[in-house]
């Protein structure tokens, strides 16, 4: 527990120190990375130049760490990450060169430093501006070594002793060994995040991709059904009212149309209301509100609807369900894919058949059970049944769809948590199978009893 709260605290620390991925690019948070270590660095040889007796040095190291502090100010709070970059470079040129020439010239530590800090401009600048750094160290490195080739006394020489001078040398090497590492280690693991971060948005594009793609191909087969199917009634539909108005019809001939005018319109409407639903189910995705329903309330509500449809066609609709029984659910979609599962148990039962609505609790929760003896569904239509492939038939009395009711009933199942599948045999009938999550702990007061 300690070490957890202990690397918590750490994490928050680096965070406002470095700053957040969300507020600075990787170069931005590199800088203050290196800004923050290049700080105690410079308080290390602050203080190791102070215990050798090298004044001079460091007094410049601490001006070195002021200008640090203002430089890290101006990137970190106020984001001029390029004046800081400038800054930096600067400041670290002056302290090379200054340490160079107050620190033993050639025999001293400081090309130590050369290498030290330009690992740092090269990991924290972009990469067109490489070439200066390459340029900038190579001078000035060079520049010293024949300045102290014609000139061998220029340099301080600072060592009081050989115990001094190989102190220097080693706790320099061993300061730009650690910084070093600890640099490129904080940039490889901000690379591999990066990268895992780029990859999943590359995953996710992909996905969306696809998804997209996929609408699309959905969009075109509705196109389709829409010009192949939907076109069929609604020109049957104007050729009722053209006879109707155009048309000396006695009585009863026009009575006949005037019921199959009536027949057509309901059937176009459910296929319109079924496309709707599903358009809206794929492009917006619907809000959806899982509440505890009643099963028997809300089966009671979807026989009310259809009774009188069943009763016309001369099809018995019962209902065997138990009052205490609920259901997580949303009522509006669950009143849809009845509405479908029952239009379709009426359209294909023929006359003096029966069509039951059952519900009975289960190991899994609820399970809601349509139950007709219709004319069943043919074998090498029973793969398609949930999909956009299936092709819509025809009635027991030519009723038509496009044959969305299916797929849309078991998009919005789904998407309530539950399952629905199917048993079905030719000339005897079929059963839907709603599986529903149970709604526990539930007395009739706290349902919604549709």
């Amino acid at each position: 527990m300690r070490k957890l709260l202990s690397k918590n605290l750490l994490e928050r620390l680096s965070v406002q120190l470095i700053g957040r991925r969300e507020e600075f690019s990787m170069q931005h948070r590199a800088f203050h990375a290196i800004a923050v270590f290049t700080f105690f660095m410079f308080i290390a040889g602050f203080l190791l130049n102070l215990f050798q007796g090298v004044m001079e040095l460091a007094l410049i190291i601490f001006g070195g760490i002021l200008v640090l502090i203002f430089v890290y100010i101006q990137s970190r709070k106020y984001g001029r990450f390029r004046l800081g970059l400038i800054l930096y470079s600067l400041v670290g040129y002056i302290i090379l060169f200054l340490n160079y020439y107050y620190n033993s010239g050639i025999i001293g530590p400081t090309f130590f430093l050369f290498f030290m800090s330009f690992q740092l401009l090269v990991a924290i600048s972009p990469l067109k501006i490489h070439w200066l750094w390459v340029m900038l160290h190579v001078s000035l490195a060079f520049g010293l070594l024949i300045v102290e080739y014609y000139y061998p006394e220029w340099p301080q020489q600072t060592y009081p002793s050989r115990e001094s001078y190989y102190l220097d040398i080693g706790s320099t090497f061993l300061m730009a060994m650690i910084f070093i590492y600890i640099i490129t280690s904080y940039l490889l693991k901000n690379y591999n995040i990066a990268r895992q971060e780029a990859e999943s948005r590359a995953i996710e594009i992909k996905q969306q991709h696809t998804y997209l793609e996929n609408l699309n191909i959905e969009k075109d087969k509705i196109l389709a059904i829409i010009s192949h199917d939907l076109r069929s009634p609604l020109a049957s539909i104007q050729s009722f009212l053209e006879i109707l108005n155009k048309t000396n019809l006695n009585e009863s001939t026009r009575d006949e149309i005037n019921q199959q005018l009536l027949s057509q319109t309901k059937n176009t409407s459910e296929m319109l209301g079924n496309l709707l639903a599903w358009s809206q189910s794929q492009l917006k995705g619907g809000n959806i509100e899982l509440k505890p329903l009643s099963v028997f309330g809300t089966l009671e509500l979807a026989y009310t609807l259809h009774h009188e449809n069943a009763k016309n066609k001369g099809v018995s609709l019962l209902i065997d369900a138990p009052q205490s029984i609920y259901v997580m659910a949303d009522q509006e979609m669950l009143q849809v894919v009845l509405r479908n599962l029952l239009n379709n148990a009426i359209k294909f039962t023929p006359e003096g058949g029966t069509i039951q609505l059952n519900a009975i609790e289960n190991p899994k929760g609820v399970e809601i059970i349509i139950r007709d003896n219709g004319v069943g569904i043919q074998e090498h239509k029973k793969q398609e049944i949930f999909s956009l492939n299936i092709r819509a038939t025809q009635g027991t009395h030519n009723e038509k769809g496009i044959g969305l009711g299916l797929l849309l009933c078991k998009e919005y199942v789904e998407r309530q948590h539950g399952s629905i599948r199917f048993e079905s045999d030719p000339d005897s009938g079929t059963t839907f199978y709603i599986q529903l999550p149970k709604a526990n702990g539930i007395v009739p007061a706290e349902a919604l009893l549709v």
